[in-house]
């Protein structure tokens, strides 16, 4: 039995061997029976197909040189993660090809000449009608290398463009970089040839007033002793004047003569970058699809069931990786199938960036209906799936998105076939986005969400936030400074909102004057029937009555604070997302003035998108940061009295030792707790809560000095005729039934005992 055992273990093995040698040389022969490959194992140093490495060998043997870029970039080595999985292909594998179809031999991509560093736009902080961004290109993969915009920032007071898409270098686990929207794979006819590793040809770099162009190539080639061109991809990018989006347009264009079935795979977005932020990592990604059996008019784009959070997307990956098996695709999914969703755009965000790639809109020029019309992003694509790359830390994490198209056909010689897309590369600001007819088309605008997830997701409306967002640019309009329109806000907001927090103190502070005036006869009333609960509810309530309490005014007391709650809510997420407050000053700047008048650097409120920065420090001290923030502590003080001042005007005579203890709990707990929670908030948001604090004092002290006035003619404790059948009538009237109710149960327990029929209920 042992010796049977032994012996099928080697078999296994031998077997195993054998499909591994197999599949490692399949690059060098007939097409692969199987096209499809997991992701490696996060941080693994995994080793390339064949076919990747035959590309980048021929790159260098065409160019003669070593493969490092003139920029100074790396090219992707061969562990690039762009060769470590193939094309998802819907169709079945290289068997299932057809009779037409010919099997070619092994082949290679050829590019060109070393050049200096390509890049079209500009990122000169000039007028809206120039360039919005500065594009530069690495000839590896005909890819970007990073994306500059030019009316964004990276620091205050100084251009420093910022850059929203860039390459990423040393990933974990890679040795080489990778770069947004690169060329990696090309199938033909069932083989696979890496177009990552190569160095591209320029073919082509031109301006015009209004658009400036890139256009590269490279062309794929057998590996015969008489080498025959088989096919030429061409990749052409574009920058429109005033715009945000950067065109891509790819033509593969068969030079055999020979059917050819080709399928194209390329990366699209790297990760957005991130800044830390007491509020974690606020990158998502988003989906937005049309729903054509609930919109058949495809106006409406949906994001709902689609849009998972960046650290989902790495936990799905490691999950799959566990088990050797590929991240899960974005696109399509079982539900997106089952309900016939069709993709729009998938887009890549933080907290005031964004990027998404779509397939060029078409131009309507009917007159019942012009503007633009979106195309269907998934209509040329196979899968959209996320490459995942995990470190020993969670900062060391990496996505980049990769696009597979559908087969593409091309018969003859001559023939072309294209995969469109455009890349939208900008803030998710809306005075961009609704501008412009295309991104409106587009549904564009999803992208920009005001919600700050968990707990609050169901109490965040984007409607309210975008109202109270486009009153705030309504007020700092007319009154030219942030700082001054948050403040008017704040008085707005209390104004609208007096009403009902009015109604609310002047309930809860007569209430508790009125049980603490009433308190002797309530404790009259339990000693006499504390042995009756019943008969005890019935005094009391009859008591409550006759001295005009409403005993339910201490929970409708609270009632409109919970109303109040999608508001503040609302408020809180648009003042952490609005990128209108990113690197904009508070008062004017005077603070900043002063600082350059005495020759220091004081950025105190100089950006309400971020922490007050009053004082600098000269090291990073840990939930601190590098700064001294005063408005936390103004924060601090501030609820401080708030409770001392709101505590002082209600009774303690009717509450528990417990409710007591909390009482005096929540009065130094709301004055530290939300100061540390909000040490690192932005300053907007700080500014804001101070402002709101102060507001809520000068309210609260209005209402008792109406309360005072009250007491003092004795119109508090006078007793109001009830309204017939109100509130009150109808509690009483529950209380004496109930009280008849359990007399009769009590007299027919006592009749049954003496052996007596009782009466029966009516």
């Amino acid at each position: 039995m042992q010796r049977t055992f032994i012996t099928l273990l080697i078999l296994v093995a031998a077997v195993s061997l054998l499909i591994i040698f197999s599949t490692g040389n399949s690059g060098t022969g007939t097409a692969p029976t199987d096209t499809t490959a997991p992701n490696t194992a996060p941080g693994s140093n995994a080793t390339a197909p064949d076919e990747a490495k035959t590309g980048d060998d021929a790159a260098q043997q065409v160019d003669g040189n070593t493969a490092v870029a003139q920029d100074n970039t790396p090219a992707p080595a061969a562990s690039d993660p762009s060769d470590n999985t193939d094309i998802a292909a819907p169709a079945a594998d290289a068997s299932a090809t057809p009779k037409t179809i010919v099997k070619l031999p092994a082949m290679v991509a050829v590019g060109g000449d070393e050049v200096a560093a390509v890049s079209i736009g500009d990122h000169a902080d000039i007028p809206d009608d120039a360039y919005r961004m500065k594009v530069t290109f690495t000839q590896w993969g005909a890819a970007i290398k990073q994306i500059e915009l030019a009316h964004y920032s990276n620091v205050v007071y100084e251009h420093d463009p910022y850059i929203v898409q860039r390459y990423i270098d040393d990933m974990p686990g890679i040795k080489g970089s990778v770069y947004p929207m690169a060329a990696r794979l090309v199938t033909i006819n069932g083989q696979r040839v890496s177009l990552s590793g190569v160095r591209w040809e320029l073919v082509d770099q031109s301006a015009n007033d209004n658009e400036q162009s890139a256009t590269f190539a490279v062309t794929i080639r057998t590996q015969e002793e008489q080498p025959r061109d088989v096919l030429r991809v061409t990749r052409t990018y574009r920058l429109v004047l005033g715009r945000y989006d950067v065109q891509l347009d790819q033509a593969m264009e068969n030079l055999l003569g020979e059917p050819l079935e080709v399928r194209f795979s390329q990366l699209a977005q790297t990760d957005m970058p991130s800044k830390a932020s007491y509020m974690g990592d606020r990158r998502t990604l988003l989906m937005g699809y049309h729903n054509p059996e609930y919109d058949a008019a495809r106006s409406i784009v949906f994001t709902e069931g689609f849009n998972p959070t960046r650290q989902q997307v790495i936990d799905d990956a490691a999950d799959a990786a566990e088990n050797r098996q590929a991240a899960p695709a974005l696109w399509p999914t079982d539900t997106s199938v089952e309900e016939k969703y069709e993709l729009v755009w998938a887009a890549m965000s933080n907290r005031y960036f964004t990027t998404a790639i779509y397939a060029p809109p078409t131009k309507v020029s009917a007159v019942d209906e012009p503007g633009w019309r979106p195309a269907r992003l998934d209509e040329g694509m196979a899968t959209l799936r996320p490459i995942v790359q995990t470190g020993e830390d969670s900062e060391d994490d990496r996505i980049v998105l990769v696009v597979d198209s559908a087969p593409l056909s091309l018969a003859n010689k001559a023939d072309t076939a294209s995969f469109n897309l455009h890349l939208y590369a900008g803030p998710k600001a809306p005075d961009v986005i609704d501008a412009d007819p295309q991104y409106q088309a587009l549904g564009l605008h999803e992208v920009i969400v005001y919600n700050l997830g968990g707990c609050c997701t169901f109490l965040t409306f984007s409607w309210l936030a975008e109202g109270l967002l486009g009153f705030l640019k309504l007020l700092q309009s007319f009154l030219f400074d942030w700082g001054v329109a948050i403040i008017i806000l704040v008085i707005v907001v209390r104004l609208v909102l007096h009403p009902l927090t009015k109604k609310s103190q002047i309930q809860m502070m007569k209430f508790g004057k009125q049980m603490q005036k009433l308190n002797p006869e309530i404790q009259k009333i339990k000693e006499k029937y504390k042995d009756d609960s019943s008969k005890q509810q019935a005094e009391m309530m009859k008591l409550y009555k006759e001295k005009g309490v409403n005993p339910a005014a201490m929970g409708l007391g609270c009632l409109p604070m919970f109303l109040q709650m999608p508001i503040w809510i609302a408020l809180y997420a648009m003042l952490f997302f609005a990128i209108e407050l990113r690197h904009q000053p508070a008062f004017f700047d005077v603070f900043h003035t002063i600082g350059e008048a005495i020759g220091v650097q004081w950025n105190f409120l100089s950006d309400l998108s971020t922490s007050d920065n009053f004082l600098p420090l000269p090291v990073d001290i840990p939930f601190i940061g590098d700064s001294f923030n005063i408005l936390p502590i103004c924060m601090a003080l501030v609820f401080f009295f708030q409770q001392k001042f709101m505590s002082s005007a209600q009774s303690t005579a009717t509450m528990t030792d417990q409710q007591r203890q909390q009482q005096a709990m929540m009065k130094w707990m709301m004055p530290i707790l939300f100061p540390i929670m909000l040490y690192q908030a932005p300053s907007g948001l700080t500014l804001y809560m101070v402002a709101s604090s102060l507001a809520g004092i000068l309210d609260s002290y209005f209402v008792r000095k109406h309360l005072k006035d009250q007491e003092e003619s004795g119109e508090l404790f006078k007793p109001k005729t009830p309204k017939k059948g109100g509130f009150m009538e109808r509690m009483q009237q529950a209380a004496l039934e109930r009280q008849k109710q359990l007399e009769q149960q009590k007299k027919r327990v006592e009749n049954k005992r003496k052996g007596k029929k009782g009466p029966r209920k009516p």
